[in-house]
């Protein structure tokens, strides 16, 4: 049996000096705790096992490992979260084909509220560290799909 290794690297980006917007439910505190308990957690899963079913290989054992970036948001410009939405977080919207506009602003003022009053995780995994490969939170399809329902996905 040959040994898999599977790196995620997990980037929240938040302004501890602004509660979260009501309309995307995000409990920092909460999920603080996961990323944490995440970065520590050191995990092997044989294939055949049902908690991770989407991976399909026979005879292999992967390796997870997490490593947590926290950005505080209240310490950047306003000029460089919008760097970072446009040229990050949109990247990532681009590949998982689904709406983020209107979760961190509106369509005439996109990426108002990232970091902010909505706080964000983009998500790099494997080799492809360059670009993050998922965003949330993030409308799919008129769901909502937040933080916490990804980290708990984990």
């Amino acid at each position: 049996m040959s040994l898999l290794s599977r790196k995620f690297i997990l980037e929240f980006y938040y302004d501890p000096n602004v509660p979260p917007s009501q309309n995307v439910r995000c409990d920092i505190k909460n999920v603080l705790e996961i990323l944490s308990h995440l970065s520590k957690k050191e995990t092997k899963w044989s294939m055949g096992q049902s908690e991770k079913p989407s991976l399909h290989v026979s005879s292999h054992t992967y390796d997870w490992e997490y490593e947590v970036i926290l950005k505080d948001t209240s310490k950047m410009s306003e000029e460089m979260i919008k760097k970072i939405y446009f040229t990050k977080a949109n990247v990532a919207a681009i590949m998982k084909k689904c709406d983020i506009a209107t979760v961190f602003g509106t369509k005439e003022n996109e990426g108002n509220f990232f970091g902010k009053e909505v706080p964000a995780l983009l998500v790099y995994k494997d080799s492809n560290f360059g670009y993050p490969q998922e965003i949330y939170p993030r409308n799919e399809k008129g769901s909502i799909i937040t933080i916490e329902e990804y980290l708990s996905s984990l």
